[in-house]
């Protein structure tokens, strides 16, 4: 499995076969998203409609590193949206775009569905944001999934300052995971049949350490 190989090629220190695994990883990740088997999805406002929340989860049972409040898990999910749903152009970040991540309807309705909604994990890279990921978020929501991406608190640019503790200690990425998986299960309108777990280069050491932090038997596939 490419997690494996991955692993011990960090390990072996062997650099060269690690950013090839990486590659193989960000491959992946646009060929599963250009995958529909309804066919190509337009990016445009007059696309499938997606939608996009931004929910202000916490993890009570762990302390923020500010030691007093909880840990945030501050989550983007992207999802298949209503009929009739108005997307709009989103700047990451809003106040001053650096760049343009597509199009989503903000707070829109998920749209009906016979089944539950497969849900897909995403990670960030080491000091990145989940909403840097939109890009293919959405195209993965176009396509039939809700997909989360968790900022990890100490370790991502969506907070104002970054903490030393976020990036030394990487095992705390992994229960944010597998705490945000927990909440959206118990949530009836996200739980979904499926869930899938994509990452890029660090994180997915954090998804390997997930895999014991976190036995879901709904976990199909980890990219």
């Amino acid at each position: 499995m490419l997690l494996r190989s991955l692993t011990k090629h960090v390990k072996d220190q062997n650099w060269f076969a690690v950013a090839l695994d990486f590659f193989i990883v960000v491959i992946a990740g646009i060929l599963v998203a250009s995958c529909s088997p309804e066919g190509d999805v337009t990016d445009g406002a007059d696309g499938a409609p997606v939608g996009l929340m931004r929910l202000a989860l916490e993890d009570p049972q762990r302390s923020a590193w500010d030691g007093v409040n909880a840990r945030p898990l501050t989550t983007s999910l992207w999802y298949p949206a209503a009929e009739g749903s108005q997307m709009e152009e989103i700047g990451i970040p809003p106040t001053r775009p650096v760049f343009i991540g597509g199009f989503a309807a903000r707070g829109a309705a998920l749209a009906p569905s016979p089944t539950p909604y497969p849900l897909i994990i995403m990670s960030h890279g080491t000091g990145g944001a989940g909403m840097q990921m939109m890009w293919l978020g959405r195209e993965l929501a176009a396509n039939g999934y809700i997909v989360a991406a968790v900022d990890h608190h100490g370790n991502t640019a969506a907070e104002e300052k970054f903490d030393p503790r976020g990036f030394r200690m990487p095992w705390e990425r992994a229960k944010d995971l597998s705490t945000v998986i927990d909440l959206l299960l118990a949530d009836p309108q996200w739980g979904p049949q499926k869930i899938l777990l994509l990452s890029f280069f660090i994180s997915l050491l954090t998804i390997e350490r997930l895999k014991i932090v976190h036995a879901n038997p709904l976990v199909f596939a980890v990219i």
